[in-house]
């Protein structure tokens, strides 16, 4: 390769690093052919650029991006996992292709500003991706909305009833007065002597009946 061409490819190699969120260093050795394409298309799902490079020209674009802490991994064969919008996700796709294969050998990465050592991306690719962590919350918003609904509704419909209560009673309040001031007249009208009723002589005294019995 000529000189031109390295410095092409370092630029773009630096434009890539700079541009992605992040990105995962990787030892490929003894991937076959095939699996390097089930590799690349598992990265494609998860929308990350896989990227075989040379320890050269990617220790010139990691020292122009100003990441010199990747200096030590830079041995061996090396690969690069171009991060897109989640990097659980490409954590993921790599952790799980070498569960199952045995390699390529993860190395280091850098997310969200910070390096990571192997342990580290491997602890990553244990979180819940976006979509399943999106789902979950979509679950819990769904089964907590109508218990989050009764709860700020019943203030106000507790209000509601106390309210309508309270009107009812006042409304039923003269109806019940007059009810009772009715009740209470008859009472006293039946205690009351009538008119025609002859009403008893002073002790000692007789009736007019019995006057006339005794003539």
């Amino acid at each position: 390769m000529r000189k031109s061409e390295k410095a092409q490819v370092v630029e773009g190699l630096k434009a890539s690093l700079q541009a992605a969120p992040g990105f995962i260093l990787a030892d490929h050795t003894g991937l076959s052919v095939p699996q390097m394409q089930d590799l690349r298309r598992r990265f494609a799902e998860a929308q990350v650029r896989y990227r075989v490079v040379k320890n050269t020209l990617l220790r010139r674009a990691l020292d122009a991006c100003g990441r010199t802490e990747f200096e030590p991994h830079l041995v061996g064969a090396t690969s690069v996992a171009l991060i897109g919008d989640d990097p659980v996700a490409a954590a993921k796709a790599l952790h799980e292709f070498a569960e199952e294969y045995g390699i390529p050998r993860i190395k280091a990465g850098w997310v969200e500003g910070r390096v990571l050592e192997a342990e580290a991306i491997k602890a990553l690719a244990a979180i819940p991706t976006r979509e399943v962590l999106q789902a979950r919350l979509v679950w819990f918003l769904g089964a907590t909305a109508t218990g989050l609904v009764t709860l700020l509704e019943a203030p106000l419909r507790d209000a509601v009833y106390t309210f309508e209560a309270y009107a009812q009673r006042h409304d039923a309040e003269p109806a019940e007065r007059a009810e009772a001031a009715g009740e209470e007249s008859a009472q006293e009208a039946a205690a009351e002597p009538r008119a025609d009723t002859p009403a008893a002589d002073s002790e000692g005294g007789t009736t007019d009946a019995e006057s006339e019995a005794e003539s």
